[in-house]
């Protein structure tokens, strides 16, 4: 898989550099349940496609089961990497998960540190080249996954352990800095909500109006521009493309599966930075635009208002999200949506003009800086992905 390196570097395989390569056990297939809380139990899907476990997506087992599944207990600075479903997801394991399991869809890389430097190693299998390179072993095997036998053979370069450390610390500053953007902007946003539900949701709660008030729908304070079929514009050889933003574009972002379109859709369906989508088919989010210039696919709206602020807008959506969701989860005979008249029947209250300004001055501060964050956040990564291969061989020495 090395396609070139540093002169100085060693060639090593995943074997060479680790103590143990195993994977997990489903607990039903021994007998077990999953639990509503306990030990956490890493699936697949908690991991992210750039490197992080994500808590919410865990299920949990009982200590009981944890130590029957003895083989697959996960120690700090194991590396996960899912070698089934959606294969080359790989993740650091830190003592924020511990105690933790997994399954047979995720293989546990043990790092020797005699060898290699654990953070160096878990970049190293985020490259987007081994991803590209596991995931054609799939491709040209039987099986729709690879085994631990292929994995422990995977050729890695192997620079010094100090410069393995050094690259690792240029590459964790950049992910620290993504993971304090992402926490801030949590943050921001629960502050918003909160100041939100006290002036706007609380007191109206129990049907009654401060004088100036009144009641309007979704579709009263913003105008919701559904995407176009995107097909009928397909990208040409030798003239300039844009990104389709699709479903899975909205947390996932521009990445190399996202389809191209021609730049000759028409301008209302372009995307710029800091445009409010919503998804309402599949699945629901509502999301601040920051992954740069795209066109709109159906099945998305583009949210905007000449009449209300962004955040006002932003923030009644999201109090109706979970709704909308319940609503799209009711549609037992096709994929879960919603239509347009929800929308309409979704109520809002718009307050007299100066408490809107008022709130305003609250709520504006604190959404510039949210899309302030996301510009950051729409770069950094795109950063990171950028550095991660040239720092892998040798390219670019630090």
């Amino acid at each position: 898989m090395i396609a070139n390196m540093a002169a100085e570097w060693e060639e090593a395989t995943l074997g060479d550099v680790s103590t143990k390569i195993t994977k997990g056990t489903t607990p039903t297939t021994l007998g077990y349940e999953f639990v509503p809380e306990g030990v956490n139990f890493v699936k697949v899907e908690s991991i992210t496609d750039d490197g992080r476990l994500l808590p919410q997506k865990f299920a949990h087992i009982t200590n009981e089961t944890h130590q029957a599944l003895s083989r697959s207990v996960l120690e700090k600075d194991d590396i996960l990497f899912s070698i089934a479903g959606a294969i080359g997801r790989s993740a650091l394991v830190n003592n924020d998960v511990l105690p933790a399991n997994t399954n047979q869809a995720v293989a546990i890389v043990r790092p020797d540190v005699g060898k290699v430097s654990p953070r160096f190693l878990a970049f190293l299998l985020q490259d987007k080249k081994v991803v590209r390179f596991t995931n054609s072993i799939v491709a040209q095997s039987v099986q729709a996954n690879i085994n631990l036998q292929q994995l422990s053979g995977l050729e890695i370069p192997l620079p010094s352990l100090e410069e393995q450390r050094s690259i690792a610390a240029v590459l964790s500053s950049l992910d620290d800095k993504i993971e304090l953007l992402r926490k801030q902007n949590e943050t921001l946003e629960q502050i918003a909500q909160a100041i939100f539900n006290e002036w706007f949701v609380k007191p109206t709660a129990d049907g009654s109006l401060p004088d100036g008030w009144q009641m309007a729908g979704l579709t009263d304070i913003a105008d919701f521009l559904n995407g176009i079929a995107l097909q009928k514009y397909p990208a040409i050889d030798g003239e300039p493309s844009l990104p389709a933003i699709k479903i899975r574009e909205l947390k996932a972002g521009i990445t190399e599966a996202t389809d191209k379109v021609n730049a000759g859709v028409p301008a209302q369906y372009i995307i710029e930075d800091g445009d409010l989508l919503f998804s309402w088919s599949g699945s629901l989010e509502v999301v601040l635009w920051r992954y740069g210039k795209g066109a709109l696919n159906q099945h998305l709206f583009k949210v905007s208002s000449d009449k209300y602020p962004q955040w006002f807008v932003y923030l009644w959506l999201l109090h109706h999200l979970p709704d909308f969701r319940t609503i799209a989860a009711n549609k037992a005979t096709t994929m879960g949506h919603i239509q347009r008249h929800h929308l309409d029947q979704a109520e809002v209250v718009v307050p007299d003009e100066k408490t809107l300004s008022d709130a305003d001055a609250l709520l504006a501060p604190i959404f510039n800086k949210v899309i302030a964050n996301n510009s950051q956040l729409g770069l950094l990564p795109s950063l990171r992905d950028a550095l991660l291969p040239q720092l892998m061989s040798g390219e670019i020495r630090v």
